[in-house]
């Protein structure tokens, strides 16, 4: 009996960095914690976009395939928030830190390089009908794009680090101001689904660092932000608590293996 695929294939996740820098006090410098952060959120997309490619030959009834059009339109724009905060806010303020303009165009550089496979992908969930749906053309898509993203998200946080010579309050300033502004403009009834539903939290047994969520933020998603798209979370693949679970479609007769 062949596994089941999870949500950690195709589109490899990426480790954790374990603190190595420190700052003249002798503490965790401050672009640690960033890069640290950043892979939870980067993890959270991949984990998405390979719980969409896992299941995407698997639904076969107009009710199934509208709800993971619903999804894959949902990390559209969850993708879409996370790069347009990062150009328009979070890397003009590392170029002041650092005093260099180009120290993130190569990330965004990046973002050029597979921004035609996401208008692909959005223009596919836009005109596609239940009668029209193809899983294996939808995987095709997400191939023309995937390994590019994969590798850009797993730059982007060896960009940070290399920040480790740069003020750490500076650096913590920028970070906290730009998480800030995201809870001000993101849409809470999807981005805080995607993000907590697509967080494991046994991921490297349960020792990587967390984003600092508030006690009360996983039942306030569960019990309100879910409700609006609830249909379209039952394809991600961990419950808002962080807890793993199988895939909702997949091949028959085959377990989860992670």
């Amino acid at each position: 009996m062949s596994p089941r695929p999870w949500a950690d294939t195709p589109f490899p996740l990426i480790p954790t960095p374990r603190p190595t820098s420190t700052d003249k006090s002798g503490k965790q410098h401050f672009s640690v914690r960033m890069a640290q952060e950043m892979v939870y959120i980067h993890n959270a997309v991949l984990r998405c976009l390979n719980a969409i490619y896992n299941q995407a030959p698997y639904v076969s009834t107009p009710t199934d395939i509208r709800d993971l059009l619903q999804l894959i339109a949902h990390w559209l724009y969850e993708l879409h928030h996370h790069h347009t905060t990062e150009e328009d806010m979070f890397f003009p303020r590392v170029e002041e830190i650092t005093g260099n303009t180009g120290v993130m165009s190569g990330n965004v550089e990046q973002h050029e390089a597979f921004e035609p496979g996401l208008a692909a992908l959005e223009a596919y969930v836009k005109t596609t009908t239940p009668e029209t749906y193809d899983g294996s053309k939808l995987q095709a898509i997400i191939d023309s794009f995937g390994e590019i993203l994969q590798t850009h998200l797993s730059d982007e946080i060896t960009t940070l680090l290399s920040l480790a010579p740069y003020p750490n309050d500076e650096l913590q300033k920028a970070w906290t101001d730009t998480s800030a502004w995201v809870l001000r403009t993101c849409d809470r009834t999807v981005q805080t689904p995607i993000l907590m539903g697509c967080s494991d939290r046994t991921y490297e047994g349960g020792l990587g660092p967390a984003l600092p969520f508030p006690v009360f933020l996983p039942p306030l998603v569960h019990f309100w932000y879910e409700r609006r798209w609830a249909k379209a979370w039952r394809f991600l693949p961990c419950t808002t608590y962080g807890e793993p679970r199988p895939l909702a479609f997949g091949p028959p007769e085959q377990k989860m293996v992670k």
